[in-house]
């Protein structure tokens, strides 16, 4: 009844998600979220770089030249762009995500091995740089001869799900096995987001879920250990 509970739970996030599932294009000059870009905002901006006030929300709100970052250059174009007639600021496309490869089956690891991530772990590990998320589920459990490893990937506004599936041809093997999986998301703000994988094949009512700040950490690796088949050997 839990399990059930969960799921319907679940579903309506990701229906939610799904309704609208990418973060809207916005103008990366109106830092102030007023609806237009003018003096204010290059106030904002100002008051931000160099007397350390409040960042733009979202972050790229205040990013001008889409250089991916929120600094002196932003001020220098927005100064010309109000005042000088220049080149208006750019528009950050919406953020969008997709599973990009898979690895193969995996042998088991024991414990005590010099590598990352032993056999008994289950662990997203990330990077990210100029707009784009690079993420690994590493030890994901699949059947051992899937047809196809699928993963779908919603972007909210402080949310990533991932929700991984498989399917069988024509039937599924009578086990399990580890499958390194990677995705990837394109424009996507810097900020603070709670990224979730529903991997299948885990215990009742269990995901792997983590907090990343992409601004202050851009690159880690969160890690849960596994107690159940296939992850003990």
């Amino acid at each position: 009844m839990k399990r059930f509970v969960l799921c319907i739970l679940f579903s309506i996030c990701v229906a939610l998600l799904m309704a609208n599932p990418q973060a809207e294009a916005f103008v990366g000059g109106d830092a102030d979220a007023s609806g237009f870009v003018d003096i204010d905002d290059i106030v904002y901006i100002i008051q931000h770089v160099f007397a350390g006030f409040t960042a733009p929300d979202p972050y790229l709100a205040g990013d001008a030249d889409c250089s991916w970052f929120v600094d002196i250059d932003d001020i220098v174009y927005l100064i010309n762009y109000v005042f000088s007639d220049g080149p208006a600021p750019c528009v950050h496309d919406q953020a969008s995500g997709s599973m990009v490869g898979h690895s193969e089956c995996k042998p088991y690891i024991p414990a005590g091995s010099k590598i990352d991530h032993l056999s008994n772990e289950d662990c997203i590990d990330y990077s990210f740089s100029a707009g784009v998320l690079s993420f690994r589920h590493v030890n994901g459990a699949f059947n051992c001869c899937p047809a196809s490893i699928g993963g779908a990937v919603y972007v909210g506004e402080d949310l990533i799900v991932v929700v991984e599936s498989e399917t069988y041809d024509p039937y599924p093997c009578p086990c399990l096995c580890l499958f390194d999986v990677d995705y990837q998301i394109v424009n996507l703000p810097p900020g603070q987001y709670t990224v979730r994988i529903e991997g299948l094949n885990l215990p009742e009512s269990q995901y792997l879920e983590t907090v990343v700040d992409l601004i202050t950490t851009p690159a880690g690796s969160y890690c849960v250990e596994r107690t159940t088949y296939p992850w003990v050997q």
